[in-house]
């Protein structure tokens, strides 16, 4: 089999602040491949916020000029490229049809301009095509003169859960999944949701980024300077998005009542309309800390007594796996979960899965007090089992047998 390049396209852009499931796999691949990441594009609407969006401050003359459009990013062990494509057209808006259609096409020309003008320059002949979850744009590759050696989509969980992909991401994703030549799901149920509709289909729920959360925290006892002044309170932590079809709000208050004298940190972005609407802001010992760095989120983690998946166990949450798990798990954290999904149960010798409001509040309170050192390393060790590291080696296996019986 011949050596092979990675062009991976991703609905997160490779710097935004919380972890990222293709930043860990762009990582990894590019241990042994040439990587070439290529962004989300910006539309021409962004630029209405270009004073408010420091991703955008730092593209513009991309964007606009073509100037800089290549990032080579350096992860300590390897590097790759990120290719930042060209300003498209505002769409998203539009109601399906033909109107929708013909412009996303012209998107989908734009952003293949500059790809393949990614490829002339690098030289780009032999490749494998990703495309993680945004099937809005190239779901596939079908040039003959850049045709890739296999076309790969990702499914990272169900597509109803991101606002931006509710509306046009369904029938998009199901052309993605029929044409792919391997597609990989995070969830069980998403599993069953396309058994039927590819051949190629694989598990590959999500991990933990071990160089990340594996490694050695300086003072573990010191907290982020934005904790600093909580002293020696307990943190009940939740690193994640707020979201009203995501979380359980009624659990999260009633966590906040039943133990006043701690203090529950969400790290993550939330929804001002949601803080509004549930009064989140007049809950005293809620502190709501909005994004961070994903270089940050260990010492989050770290600075915690308990970490909370407060979920709501609705159809959405059945086909999400959050990568949040391993993470809480390889910092060796007491994990309390709502049961929102049946991959939860793999892990239920080292996590607490809650089958009640009151078995969740049992829990925490139990967890707040635990000692046993024991479990601390089990946590650890599970986590251990479930990296980056090995998700994108068995990927690369599959691979290179589709490869292989493809005769390539």
């Amino acid at each position: 089999m011949e050596k092979y390049d990675v062009v991976l396209l991703a609905f997160n852009r490779w710097d935004q602040q919380s972890s990222s499931a293709t930043l860990s796999l762009a990582k990894e691949w590019s241990k042994s491949h040439r990587v070439f990441y290529i962004d989300k594009p910006y539309s021409i609407k962004d630029l209405f916020y270009f004073s408010k969006n420091k991703g955008l401050t730092k593209r513009i003359k991309a964007l606009l000029f073509g100037k800089g459009k290549y990032t080579t990013v350096e992860t300590g062990f390897s590097k790759f490229i990120v290719l930042t494509p060209g300003l498209n057209f505002p769409i998203n808006f539009l109601p399906p049809g033909i109107v929708y259609n013909l412009l996303r096409k012209l998107n989908e020309y734009l952003l293949w301009r500059s790809v393949k003008q990614m490829m002339k320059e690098f030289s780009i002949e032999n490749y494998i095509y990703i495309n993680h979850f945004f099937p809005i744009l190239l779901p596939v590759i079908h040039s003959h003169r850049y045709k890739p050696l296999l076309n790969i989509y990702q499914c990272q969980h169900d597509i109803l859960l991101t606002r931006y992909l509710q509306k046009h991401g369904p029938q998009l994703e199901g052309y993605a999944v029929k044409h792919a030549d391997i597609v990989t799901v995070s969830s069980k149920n998403l599993y069953r949701k396309f058994s039927d509709r590819n051949t190629g289909l694989c598990y590959l729920p999500n991990a933990v980024d071990s160089d990340l959360f594996e490694a050695p925290i300086t003072n573990p006892e010191q907290r982020p300077f934005d904790l600093e002044n909580s002293g020696n309170t307990p943190i009940i932590l939740f690193a994640g998005y707020l979201s009203r079809i995501r979380v359980d709000y009624v659990l999260l208050r009633e966590l906040c009542e039943s133990f006043p004298q701690y203090l529950v940190v969400v790290v993550g972005t939330y929804d001002e309309k949601d803080v509004l609407e549930y009064k989140l802001d007049q809950i005293h010992n809620l502190l709501l800390m909005g994004n961070r760095r994903r270089e940050a989120i260990p010492r989050y983690v770290s600075s915690a007594r308990v970490t909370i998946i407060p979920y709501l166990c609705n159809m959405l949450n059945k086909s999400l796996f959050p990568m949040k798990l391993n993470e809480y798990l390889a910092m060796g954290k007491p994990v309390i979960t709502t049961n929102f999904s049946e991959d939860l149960q793999a892990y239920r010798d080292v996590i607490h899965i809650a089958g009640s409001l009151n078995d969740f509040i049992d829990a925490v309170g139990n967890a707040i007090h635990e000692k046993d050192e024991h479990i601390v390393q089990l946590r650890k060790i599970r986590a251990s089992e479930n990296t980056w590291i090995s998700r994108v080696d068995h990927l690369q296996q599959l691979v290179e047998k589709k490869l292989n019986s493809n005769g390539k």
